[in-house]
């Protein structure tokens, strides 16, 4: 039959789509992790002050994996195969948008914070020096010195780094949970502190003052599971109790000063915590003002 002849049709290549091409590259054995928002860089003594910034952050932001990275703990699961964690964190160091360093008075003596810190300042990545266990401007190491430093002994400072830190690091804001945020806000400013824990205190009200006093104790992070036994001398008056830290690490204990004058205000208690004495409305307390007992 004439014209019975097969036109082989030619075979055209058809540009791959975004979604095709992103594909292809996904069937490598080789993956490379995300890029962190935020780095936070630490002497591992500082770990315990790390983990407590983390925890605010977790609940102050929505955070995805792999958004903020510390030095001394990185996610395995994130790491590519073969890979030495000390690349990784080099890696991530130089990836991360913005870069937390945790100063210590003894943080010159870290060769790897003063060079992770050296190596955020050298790629211009904004850095916060934040201040850990008394340390002041003077211990922030070469030319960070010159950037505003924010210490986190207090919550109020704590709250302005979470604000610092959104708008650097433009994470989004989690505003459903805010009593567990201002519990971990709290608990970071306490343990931030290069307090002496003891078992015996001293304190005396100014004389002229009247109406709420308040004993404010925080336990030690390695102790908050044990319950503390107290007792509050004011002069012939007695108290006695018992707290529990295990859901939080600061309780205040808050009582009346009815009269002027002073009467020395002896407080003890097992195991050893840091305490401030104060007067006026502290921001929570546990009232004592019921319970007291007279002592010859």
């Amino acid at each position: 039959m004439a014209g019975n002849k097969t036109t082989k049709v030619p075979s055209v290549r058809l540009p791959q789509t975004k979604r095709a091409r992103k594909s292809s590259r996904q069937k490598g054995t080789s993956t490379v992790p995300p890029a962190p928002k935020i780095f936070v860089s630490h002497r591992h003594k500082d770990k315990p002050i790390a983990e407590a910034l983390m925890s605010v952050l977790e609940q102050a932001f929505y955070i995805e994996r792999g958004d903020v990275r510390c030095s001394t703990s990185v996610d395995r699961h994130l790491l590519q195969l073969g890979k030495r964690i000390s690349d990784q964190l080099h890696s991530d160091l130089n990836r991360a948008k913005l870069v937390i360093g945790l100063i210590g008075p003894d943080t010159s003596e870290s060769r790897y914070v003063l060079f992770e810190l050296g190596a955020a300042w050298g790629r211009g990545v904004p850095t916060f020096p934040v201040l850990i266990r008394g340390a002041t401007n003077e211990d922030v190491p070469g030319p960070l010195g010159e950037r505003a430093s924010i210490s986190l002994d207090a919550a109020s400072n704590c709250r302005r780094l979470i604000e610092e830190i959104r708008a650097t690091a433009h994470l989004r804001r989690n505003h459903g949970n805010s009593w567990q945020l201002a519990a971990e806000v709290n608990r970071l400013a306490a343990i931030s502190k290069d307090s002496d824990a003891k078992s015996e205190w001293k304190w005396n009200h100014s004389a002229d003052h009247t109406g709420p006093v308040w004993i404010r104790i925080t336990a030690k992070e390695n102790q908050r599971s044990r319950p503390h036994q107290y007792e509050v001398r004011w002069g012939n008056w007695l108290y006695r109790g018992q707290l529990d830290f295990r859901l939080v690490n600061i309780v205040t204990l808050m009582h009346t000063k009815k009269d002027k004058g002073s009467v020395p205000l002896h407080f003890q208690i097992s195991p050893p915590c840091a305490v401030e004495f104060g007067q006026g409305q502290p921001p929570d307390r546990l009232e004592i003002n019921e319970g007291w007992t007279w002592t010859e």
